[in-house]
């Protein structure tokens, strides 16, 4: 089984880059993971709606047909890192080839994207830049690997 980071764009600045980098590592550790920067093309010009659905049309691209696809968005399900790490056990015991977590652009995620997802999660009831919340998520899910194999990092 492999775990995928799916990203709308690039991650900038480099700082947040470099500290997703080294998360990366430390899940690696314990899980096949792997990163995929999708890069829409869209014109400057494009209007909201026009700029969500290439950027979905891009990132289900990216997927494939047994994947399970786990939205990474503010209107999701809000859980604590131990519900998460619960979570997780269920979809990898499920049996899935890749649980690929995807990361949108600016304005969300457009109608196509909402119906090919098996969940929607929400790291915050606060709205983050899609910058940012790469960052945040990579954390959690290293936390969520190091409650699995009882590693003391995470503190209740």
């Amino acid at each position: 089984m492999e775990i995928v980071l799916l990203n709308c764009g690039r991650t900038e600045p480099e700082l947040l880059d470099e500290q997703m980098r080294e998360l990366e590592k430390r899940i690696q550790r314990y899980q096949k993971y792997s990163r995929v920067d999708c890069i829409p093309v869209r014109s400057k010009s494009s209007a909201k709606t026009q700029m969500m659905q290439v950027e979905a049309e891009a990132l289900t691209k990216e997927l494939r047909p047994a994947d399970r696809v786990i939205l990474l968005d503010e209107n999701g399900r809000s859980m604590n890192s131990r519900g998460f790490a619960q979570q997780m056990q269920k979809w990898m015991n499920a049996g899935s080839h890749r649980i690929v977590f995807v990361s949108g652009g600016a304005y969300g995620f457009d109608q196509q994207m909402r119906e090919r997802a098996d969940f929607s999660l929400s790291l915050s009831p606060m709205t983050c830049t899609h910058q940012l919340i790469r960052l945040f998520f990579l954390e959690q899910l290293y936390r969520c690997f190091t409650i699995l194999n009882g590693h003391p990092y995470h503190n209740d």
